[in-house]
C-alpha cells in the first residue's frame, strides 16, 4: 500500500524510530488492511484479548464503525487506550511492553513479519492464559550492563507468540512462549511512547512499588520472611515463589533494611537527608541487581539472597550491633547483594586459562570479584533512579563525637564495598581465618583486664581495622555457609554447587583441557559425601570456630556443621552415589 504520513508522528513513529535506530532501515508503508487490523487490536476488549480487570468504561468511547476512522484517528485512539492502561493498571505493562523488544526481531525478519503487527502487539492485552506463565528460570544471561542482547530461545519464543496472535503465519502452538518485561524494557517502551523524563520516572516508580507491595502482601512470601535473619531461611524456595519471580533481592532487602530501622537511623545520624528517597533508590538498586544475575545453577540470585540473609543474621549479633553504624550494616547488605552479580558459572582459574575478556580486563587478579563490584557501580552510574550512592554526603561529621573528622561518605562507602566484595575471593580464605584467630585471641586477653571487652578500650585505629576485618570475614563466612544450614536447605545447595562445577568440567573436556578439581562429573558422582566432608572440616569449620569465639551467637552454625558432617560421614562410609543421595533429581537440579 501507499505510505501514510500520519505514521511519521505520534506513538507509532516512536516505535518505528526505535527499530530504525537499531536495524538501519525499515519500510514505513502500511496497507489499509493493516491499519484496520491495528485499530481493532488496540481498541477491542474482546477477540480473546481480555483487559485483565481494566474498566472499559474508563477508556475513550469507541465509534460504532472503526472502518470510518482516518489513520490519524486510529493512532490517537491507540494512544488513548495505552494511556488508560498505564494509568489504571500499570502492572499490565510488565505483560505488554516485553513485546516491544521483538520489533527488532520483526525488522530482521521483515520478509515474514509485518512491523505494524508488532506495534499492535506492543499495546494489546496478553491473554489470561499467557499471564503468569512466565518462568524466569530460562531468562537471558547478560555478560555486561545495559546489553540489549537477549536469550536466543527467548527471542524465538516471543516472536512465535506474536506471529500466532498478530499475523496469519502458521505457528506451532506448542512452541509458543511468553515473557514479562524488565524495568529496562519498561523504560525503553515509555521513551518510545513519547513520555517525558518526569513521566518515565514516575511510571517506573509506580510500577516498581506496586510490584514490591504485591510481593510482600503474598501469604507465601510472608511465611518465608518470618525466617529472615535466621539460618533456616530457605533462599531457594523463596526465590522460586510465583510472587517473587526470581527477583528476591528487592523484597528481602526491604525486609532487612527497614525491619531494624536502619534507614531511619541513617537519617537521624545525618548520614542521609531524606530516608524515604534513600530507601526508594536503594530498593530500586536491589531490583536492578536482581535482573543482572545469570541463570546458573549455584552462583545465582538465590545464592545472593542466601548470603544477604546470612550476613543479616550475623549483623544482629551483639558484637556487630556494638561496633557498626547503621551505614556499615546497610553497606554490608549491599555487598552481599552484589557479591556475585553476573557470575558466569565458572571459576577465576577457568577464565584465566581461557584468556577471557574479564581476565584480560582485570589482569588475572580476583577476576570475578572485580567484575561484580565494578558492575554494581556502573549500574548506579547509568541509572539515576537507583543511584543511592550519590545521596550520601561528601562532607559528614558525626555530631555525637566532637573529635570526629569530616568524612566523605561516598568515598568511605565505595572503599568498603570494593574491599568486602574482593574479600570473597577464596584465595583470601587463609587471611580471614588468621585475622579472626587474632581478634579472638585479643578478645580473650581483654576479658582478663579491668576494661574487659568494652569497645571504647580500643584505639580508633584498632576499632576501624577490627571492624573492617570482621565485615570482610563476615561476608566470606556467609558466602560459604551452606553446610551451616538445616539439612534440607543444605542439600539444595549441594545439588547446585555440584551442577555448576560439573558443567565447568564438561566445558573443559570439550575444550581439550584438564578438568579442574571437583569438576569431573564422572568421578564426582561417587565422591559427593567425601568432598562435602572435606569442605566442612578443612574450610568452613576453621573459619566459623574463631568466628563463634568472637560472636557467641554463631555457635548455632557450628552445631549445624557438626550435624551435617555426621550426615555426610555416614553416607561416605556407605559409599553413597549422587543418585542415591538425590534419587528424584537426576544429575542436575531443576
Amino acid at each position: 500500500g501507499e505510505a501514510h504520513p500520519s505514521f511519521v508522528g505520534g506513538w507509532v513513529r516512536g516505535q518505528l524510530q526505535l527499530v530504525s535506530a537499531q536495524v538501519g532501515s525499515m519500510s514505513r508503508h502500511f496497507s489499509s488492511t493493516m491499519l484496520d487490523f491495528l485499530a481493532r487490536r488496540l481498541s477491542s476488549p474482546c477477540q480473546g484479548l481480555p483487559l485483565g480487570g481494566l474498566s472499559v468504561s474508563s477508556m475513550k468511547a469507541l465509534p460504532e464503525n472503526l472502518d470510518d476512522l482516518q489513520p490519524d484517528d486510529l493512532v490517537e485512539l491507540a494512544r488513548s487506550r495505552l494511556d488508560s492502561i498505564l494509568e489504571e493498571r500499570p502492572q499490565n505493562v510488565f505483560d505488554e511492553v516485553s513485546l516491544v523488544r521483538n520489533l527488532l526481531v520483526a525488522a530482521e525478519e521483515k520478509h515474514k513479519f509485518n512491523a505494524a503487527a508488532a506495534a499492535a502487539a506492543a499495546t494489546s492485552q496478553v491473554s489470561n492464559s499467557q499471564r503468569g506463565s512466565f518462568n524466569r528460570s530460562t531468562r537471558s544471561s547478560r555478560s555486561g550492563l545495559g546489553s540489549d542482547a537477549e536469550n536466543a530461545n527467548d527471542q524465538t519464543g516471543a516472536l512465535r507468540w506474536i506471529r500466532e496472535n498478530y499475523t496469519l503465519l502458521d505457528t506451532d502452538a506448542a512452541e509458543i512462549s511468553s515473557s514479562k518485561a524488565s524495568m529496562r524494557e519498561l523504560e525503553m517502551f515509555a521513551r518510545a511512547a513519547g513520555f517525558s523524563e518526569e513521566d518515565i520516572k514516575a511510571k517506573l516508580m509506580q510500577a516498581n512499588i506496586q510490584k514490591l507491595t504485591s510481593a510482600l502482601e503474598s501469604k507465601e512470601v510472608g511465611q518465608h520472611l518470618e525466617h529472615v535473619r535466621s539460618l533456616d531461611f530457605d533462599a531457594v524456595s523463596f526465590t522460586m515463589l510465583p510472587a517473587i519471580e526470581l527477583h528476591p533481592l528487592c523484597p528481602l532487602g526491604a525486609q532487612l533494611v527497614t525491619g531494624k530501622g536502619l534507614i531511619v537511623a541513617l537519617r537521624d545520624s545525618g548520614r542521609v537527608r531524606d530516608e524515604v528517597e534513600f530507601r526508594r533508590y536503594l530498593l530500586q538498586f536491589f531490583d536492578k541487581i536482581d535482573g543482572l544475575y545469570n541463570d546458573v545453577p549455584y552462583h545465582s540470585v538465590a545464592h545472593a539472597a542466601d548470603v544477604m540473609n546470612t550476613l543479616g543474621w550475623l549483623f544482629v549479633s551483639k558484637y556487630f550491633l556494638d561496633r557498626m553504624s547503621a551505614l556499615d550494616r546497610v553497606l554490608g547488605l549491599v555487598a552481599a547483594a552484589i557479591h556475585d552479580v553476573a557470575h558466569p558459572g565458572v571459576t577465576n582459574a577457568f577464565l584465566e586459562k581461557n584468556r577471557s575478556e574479564f581476565a584480560l580486563r582485570y589482569n588475572d587478579k580476583s577476576i570475578l570479584e572485580n567484575m561484580h563490584v565494578s558492575l554494581a557501580f556502573e549500574t548506579m552510574a547509568k541509572h539515576e533512579s537507583c543511584d543511592w550512592f550519590s545521596l550520601l554526603p561528601k562532607e559528614f561529621k558525626d555530631l555525637g563525637d566532637p573529635d570526629a573528622p569530616t568524612v566523605n561518605l561516598q568515598r568511605y562507602a565505595r572503599k568498603l564495598l570494593i574491599e568486602m566484595v574482593l574479600s570473597t575471593d577464596m584465595t583470601h580464605h587463609a587471611t580471614h581465618v588468621s585475622e579472626l584467630e587474632n581478634i579472638a585471641e585479643k578478645q580473650s586477653l581483654r576479658r582478663g583486664t579491668e576494661v574487659g571487652l568494652n569497645v571504647q578500650s580500643q584505639t580508633k585505629l584498632d576499632q576501624h581495622d577490627e571492624k573492617l576485618s570482621m565485615m570482610n570475614a563476615g561476608l566470606h563466612a556467609a558466602d560459604i555457609s551452606n553446610p551451616c544450614k538445616p539439612r534440607p536447605i543444605m542439600l539444595k545447595w549441594t545439588e547446585r554447587v555440584c551442577a555448576e562445577f560439573w558443567a565447568q568440567g564438561d566445558k573443559e573436556r570439550e575444550l581439550g583441557q584438564n578438568v579442574s578439581y571437583l569438576c569431573d562429573r564422572a568421578t564426582g558422582m561417587g565422591t559427593v559425601p567425601k568432598n562435602q566432608r572435606g569442605f566442612i572440616n578443612f574450610v568452613v569449620v576453621p573459619l566459623f570456630r574463631p568466628l563463634a569465639d568472637i560472636i557467641p551467637e554463631a555457635t548455632a552454625a557450628l552445631e549445624m556443621l557438626k550435624d551435617n558432617e555426621k550426615f555426610w560421614q555416614d553416607l561416605d562410609e556407605k559409599q553413597a552415589q549422587y543418585n542415591e543421595i538425590f534419587p528424584d533429581r537426576g544429575e542436575l537440579p531443576p
